[in-house]
């Protein structure tokens, strides 16, 4: 235990403080919502039309025109040089872009070329503000998802390269129902008897067998398509808990458009073969879903289209086979098209990029079609049930030789989520960086040097009881926290999550009183940190956010921590997380441990007491301190050190002071410190909200 000496005396307090002024927030309940409509307007060359202004736009809500009140342009060109390119605070104007590596109708070798052409697109196009997602389909494990929608490129190229594994890797036909046969095999067969007539036989019985399998085969590779349309569909419909237009980018050489549509060529061999069939009353030699198209699996289709417009994503098709030939070694002229690919863009309102072994070029246009973004917004009316669909059209005026891009429609909130849409839903909220007071929170977050290279980051979090209960009817409180640290390029460097479960019966009454206060600890190097953290109710669907901006400093270098308040034990219900430092000591100590409070609340009848924690900085330190109100306005801070630590081996010192908030009428306030070695022109300031009650 480090020794603790007790020192009196007095310190002069001069220096004033820049208030911290809290935005008065004004909210009426009215029964309309405010509808966002992302549009991408693309010009004939097939780039973003810029310079269109809101007199160039008209939205209609159900076939009703809607007045536009806000109007927004957001534009993700490249920078000029030495231009720090704008921060984009609309989530509604965010590029989401969905990676999606097709392993079924793919092979080896057209997968590694995918690969190559998404690290590249992550490398060069993914600029500020673009989320990107990473994840796989095939026929027999569905989409599998690698990364969640993120900004970490490390973390993309990382998902990417994973697909080199064979386990990822489905072959493009699992199932050859004619195997290497075909009329021409079988009929080198061994022989069913002797004679021309014999032989002429065989060959009949051989081409009605190879017939049949060829239906057969058809209805398995079908079932596989329609099974892939169902799988595409389950996608849109989570992806719609994202705000923004997402952009579902299928890596693929697609799948055989005649199961769908029929034949693309009527004048081939099996073709004409087929219309003798017909015309000679052997109908049964006919294959008409092979030869006009099979509509269940094109309803399948255009339901799928309809989900993606819903959801405000789009699915654009790269053809990773590059530039095809229609010439076949062993059989000749034969069609070898993308038309599948096709099938799943046109109907989505998406493209295809194709003939070109450079995908990477595919990426580019695609990625330059989405430079611009018009955000129009309106208010609607609720006119129906939670959950209801509403279309939307928008059209341009005075514009020409322009194609428009929006969303169909949206839903009316309400409804119940499934685990993977609330999934995707935090995933937005934590991205999206925009704060949430439907639950509210006091976060503290503070670095102490440890052994290694980390420090360690204790995290406290005070949520007030009555925000928690609010809308909550069932019987437990039930409740996900997640507290992720993001460095300066949106990568993850530590991350906690507690799952929270409380009885109601028990805990009510000490709820109301007070509320849960969580403590857990991350591990982070030196350097900047947004630490955001996300507090989801599950029995009131409400959501509270907070950004925090968080400096791990350098401990070898003069270092002072933000000043801390002391809490009274027992006030709050406490839920202990985490604690990725290993088996680091707990940092809140002076002489005795005591509980930082995250939002200090002071009596002003009471002293409170403040303790601060220096490093390097020196045994003959020079302090003074201030308090100011929500003016700016300074006042005299009435502090008294009572307590100081000596140096310690990581060249800490600890000093204990009373604050009494005598005088001060209550609010809120600033209290701040100023600390200096003795000699040294320049010092550190810190402070630490508090309010007096």
């Amino acid at each position: 235990m480090k020794r603790f000496v007790a020192v009196l005396s007095l310190f002069a307090l001069a220096v004033s403080v820049s208030a911290q002024q809290t935005p008065t927030r004004f909210e009426e309940k009215v029964d309309v919502a405010v509808v966002e409509v992302a549009v991408t307007v693309v010009a004939r060359d097939g780039s973003s039309m810029r310079g269109l202004t809101k007199e160039n736009f008209e939205i209609y809500d159900d076939g009703q025109k809607r007045p536009i009140e806000y109007f927004e342009v957001v534009d993700t060109a490249p920078p000029q040089p030495n231009v720090v390119a704008p921060r984009i605070a609309n989530p509604i104007a965010r590029r989401s872009f969905l990676l999606v590596f097709d392993l079924t109708n793919s092979t080896p070798t057209t997968v590694g070329r995918a690969r190559d052409a998404a690290r590249q697109f992550i490398a060069n196009n993914v600029r500020e503000g673009d989320l990107v997602a990473v994840s796989s389909f095939s026929v027999e494990r569905g989409f599998r998802l690698f990364t969640a929608f993120t900004s970490d490129r490390d973390l993309l190229i990382g998902a990417v390269d994973s697909l080199a594994d064979a386990k990822f890797f489905r072959t493009a036909d699992p199932l050859l129902l004619s195997g290497g046969s075909s009329p021409a095999d079988i009929s080198r067969g061994p022989a069913l008897g002797a004679g021309a007539g014999r032989g002429g036989e065989a060959e009949d019985i051989a081409r009605d067998l190879d017939r049949l399998n060829k239906v057969a085969d058809d209805s398995f590779r079908r079932a596989r398509v329609e099974q892939q349309l169902d799988s595409f569909t389950t996608v849109a419909r989570l992806l719609d808990r994202m705000r923004g237009r997402k952009q579902l980018i299928l890596l693929s050489e697609g799948f055989d458009a005649s199961l769908l549509q029929g034949r693309e060529q009527l004048n081939s061999s099996e073709s004409i073969e087929e219309t003798t069939a017909s015309t000679a009353g052997e109908v049964w030699k006919v294959n008409n879903d092979r030869r006009f198209g099979n509509s269940a699996s094109a309803a399948k289709l255009q339901q799928m289209g309809d989900i993606f417009k819903r959801s405000d994503v789009v699915l654009h098709c790269i053809d990773i086979k590059g530039i095809r030939s229609h010439v076949d070694a062993r059989e000749g002229l034969k069609e070898n098209s993308s038309e599948g690919l096709y099938l799943l863009a046109n109907t989505t309102g998406g493209q295809v990029f194709r003939n070109d072994n450079n995908l990477a070029a595919s990426f580019g246009r695609l990625v330059k079609e989405q430079e611009v973004t018009y955000v129009l917004a309106f208010n609607a009316p609720k006119t129906k049930s939670a959950g209801a669909f509403h279309n939307l059209k928008v059209r341009l005026r005075d514009v020409s030789g322009a194609r428009v891009f929006h969303r169909a429609g949206y839903y009316e909130a309400g409804g119940k989520l499934s685990a993977m849409e609330q999934t995707l839903s935090a995933v937005d909220i934590m991205m999206s960086d925009v704060p949430l007071r439907d639950v509210t929170m006091n976060i503290l977050a503070a670095p102490f040097p440890a052994e290694g290279a980390n420090a360690q980051v204790p995290v406290i979090i005070e949520v007030p009881g009555g925000s928690l209960l609010d809308g909550v009817t069932t019987k437990d409180l039930d409740a996900e926290l997640f507290v992720y640290a993001f460095d300066k390029g949106d990568a993850v460097e530590d991350f906690l999550y507690q799952r929270i479960t409380l009885d109601l019966a028990k805990v009510t009454e000490s709820l109301r009183k007070s509320g849960i206060k969580y403590y857990g600890t991350l591990s982070l190097p030196a350097g900047d940190y947004k630490l955001r953290t996300l507090l989801r109710v599950k029995g009131s669907n409400h959501d509270g956010f907070q950004r925090l901006d968080l400096h791990v400093p350098d401990f070898g270098l003069p270092t002072v921590l933000r000043p801390f308040v002391f809490e009274e034990p027992g006030k709050w219900i406490m839920v202990k997380g985490n604690s990725h430092a290993g088996n680091a000591e707990y940092p809140f100590r002076v002489s005795e441990s005591f509980i930082p409070a995250a939002g200090a609340v002071v009596d002003a009848s009471k002293e409170a007491r403040i303790a601060l924690f220096t490093y390097n900085i020196g045994e003959k330190m020079q302090l003074s301190a201030t308090v100011a109100d929500a003016t700016g306005a300074a006042h005299n801070a009435r502090l008294s050190l009572v307590g100081r630590t000596p140096l310690d081996d990581d060249g800490g010192t600890k000093l204990l002071f009373d604050f009494v908030p005598e005088g001060l009428t209550p609010g809120a306030y600033v209290l701040a410190f100023d600390i200096r070695d003795e000699g040294k022109a320049q010092g550190q300031s810190v402070s630490v909200p508090i309010t007096v009650q």
